[in-house]
């Protein structure tokens, strides 16, 4: 009897504890996007721009005042470094010429400070071309009467020259050193003088009269720029 009631009080006990346990929450099922929807893409990070415009000659459509002085310009232009320089580019070329021409155009209609900035930034562009863009200024200017300015050219070109005869490997060429030889005679023409030279190809010259070197390296002169 005793065990019969023990365990009758033990299910009541078992069922009211089942009976206090709170339900379990329901289970949420996460919601599906609908069938063929596809997230929306990323935005590309690429550039849309078109390709990169050609920089334009520098210098060529500039305008310099009048009243600069051509000397002062020349005078403070730019020389290469006994460091070589880098080969200018077909691009570099091309707008070397067109400043030699803008500037030579100018000179001869009697705007000589602004035909001389034109080859001054022509020098700029390509360092590697200074001695024979300085050595065309200063035949422009020479041939319309502007001989200090013109001095300072020619010396400027032979400047140049002597540099690059500086550089290690560098070598005489019959057409630099009669270039050179001009230049010096064409300054002494002018009632100039003539540098001290600095370099082998710059003592070679002074030492010999254009016509030696002439027979020497070249069997005729190379022709002033046009």
């Amino acid at each position: 009897m005793r065990f019969w009631q023990g365990g009758c009080v033990a299910v009541f006990l078992m069922a009211g504890a089942v009976q206090a346990a709170p339900p379990a929450p329901p289970v949420q099922e996460q919601a599906q996007p609908p069938a063929g929807t596809e997230p929306p893409p990323m935005r590309s990070l690429e550039s849309t721009d078109g390709p990169p415009s050609t920089a334009p000659c520098p210098g060529l459509h500039s305008q310099m005042d009048a009243a600069v002085s051509p000397l002062v310009l020349i005078v403070e232009g730019p020389l290469p470094q006994l460091k070589p320089e880098r080969a200018p580019t077909e691009s570099e070329v091309k707008c070397v010429e067109s400043l030699r021409a803008a500037g030579q155009k100018e000179i001869g209609e009697g705007k000589a400070g602004r035909g001389t900035a034109k080859y001054l930034a022509a020098v700029n562009v390509a360092l590697p071309l200074a001695w024979a863009t300085y050595r065309e200024l200063a035949f422009a200017l020479d041939k319309t009467a502007h001989p200090d300015p013109a001095i300072a050219a020619y010396r400027k070109a032979w400047a140049a020259i002597e540099i690059e005869d500086q550089r290690p490997g560098a070598k005489h060429e019959g057409v630099t050193v009669l270039a050179m030889a001009e230049i010096r005679d064409s300054i002494v023409r002018l009632g100039g003088q003539i540098p001290s030279p600095t370099s082998e190809v710059g003592r070679i010259v002074v030492a010999n009269p254009t016509r030696k070197l002439q027979e020497q390296y070249f069997d005729k002169t190379i022709p002033l720029p046009k």
